[in-house]
Formats: structure tokens, C-alpha cells, sequence
């Protein structure tokens, strides 16, 4: 199955993707150590989760404190 996991700021910018393949069914982990892209540490705030697969989007906040 086609999943990725996307991590946005509150301006909607995608700040990282973490996962972006096929995975199998089943459970997995992922973890975000707060940098973006660019592999530079982001700010304390709000940021938005997404996980897309097929026939599923579901996005959650989460709020980030250093």
C-alpha cells in the first residue's frame, strides 16, 4: 500500500516528509526529531501530521515544546 507521512507548519507549508513508499499492512514508526527538509532544527509551535494511503487522509495537530 502507497503511504506517506507529511509534516506542515501552521502556514500549511510541508516542512518534512517522513515516509513516502509502499509499505505492507500493519503497524509501523515513524518519528520526527523537529527539522525540516533541510536537516535545520524548526521552532517551538503548532504543526499539522499527515498520513495519506489509499482510500485514507487523516491529519492531526500536535504541538511542538522545546
Amino acid at each position: 500500500m502507497q503511504i506517506s507521512v507529511n509534516i506542515y507548519d501552521i502556514m500549511g507549508r510541508n516542512v518534512r516528509t517522513l515516509v513516502d513508499g509502499v509499505h505492507r499492512a500493519g503497524n509501523h514508526y515513524a518519528e520526527w526529531s523537529a527539522v525540516d527538509q533541510s536537516g535545520i532544527k524548526v521552532s517551538s509551535g503548532i504543526y499539522f501530521y499527515e498520513l495519506r494511503g489509499e482510500g485514507l487522509v487523516d491529519t492531526r495537530k500536535m504541538l511542538l515544546i522545546k
